[in-house]
């Protein structure tokens, strides 16, 4: 690591994720309530090819235009992440100003060395081919609280963006769409009752846990959900009640 405020990691150097991966698991299921809920409500245009206006501070998709911010990108080459606040394109511009905020002064930017490196290596902890930067994406998410994200391909990178415009609605949490995150989780081998209780928090629904280690959510229309788990803390049942 070099000697600089906001040092850069060499592409092949030893990185450890393991703490970012575990807040950003915390928010899994509220960033796949949230997205598939931006694809449903966007409809063709999610599918439409997107272009970044940095003058103007917009991600365009489809016919739709959408006031964002540029977090960073993630090199195909090397497989490093760098953030617009270190890209000597966006110096200076509005797009990076939730970069900067995530870097000085959001509620971690003390404890997360990520959000103050300005260039490194993510490993397939941190991302995979089917979710890049999914670490990254995630946290960013709960701190930022935006209406959504987007990443998009452009050539030799991917580029991360987060969408801050009023005229996107502030999604509500589907209980028709609940089970299937929740089997997602559990498919993946992911501990859920964590995940679940922070989606409940973010949404505003009911979570309530008891002695064998099992929950209930209840969401506002009152469709409620119970999980039962075995003794080795393995979810073996989760019905609508």
């Amino acid at each position: 690591m070099t000697q600089q405020p906001f040092p850069v990691i060499a592409p092949d150097a030893p990185v450890d994720h393991s703490e970012l991966c575990r807040f950003a698991s915390l928010h899994e299921l509220i960033v796949m309530e949230t997205q598939q809920a931006f694809r449903e409500w966007l409809g063709e245009d999610s599918m439409k090819p997107f272009t970044v206006d940095p003058d103007a501070g917009t991600l365009t998709l489809g016919k739709r235009t959408f006031k964002a911010q540029l977090l960073g990108s993630l090199s195909k080459l090397d497989n490093t992440w760098l953030w617009s606040w270190a890209n000597s394109g966006f110096q200076g511009n509005p797009m990076a100003e939730a970069a900067i905020w995530l870097r000085d002064a959001s509620p971690h930017h003390d404890r997360v060395w990520q959000l103050r490196t300005a260039k490194f290596p993510v490993d397939e902890q941190s991302s995979t081919e089917g979710a890049p930067a999914w670490a990254l994406q995630f946290s960013c998410f709960a701190w930022l609280a935006p209406r959504a994200q987007y990443s998009g391909s452009y050539g030799p990178g991917r580029a991360f963006l987060t969408i801050h415009d009023e005229s996107v609605p502030r999604f509500e949490a589907s209980p028709v769409r609940f089970p299937q995150l929740v089997m997602h989780l559990v498919s993946q081998g992911w501990e859920v009752t964590e995940p679940v209780r922070a989606y409940a928090q973010w949404f505003g629904a009911e979570f309530s846990g008891d002695e064998s280690g099992g929950w209930r959510i209840g969401f506002q229309d009152g469709t409620a959900y119970q999980a039962t788990f075995d003794e080795y803390g393995r979810m073996t049942r989760l019905t609508s009640v």
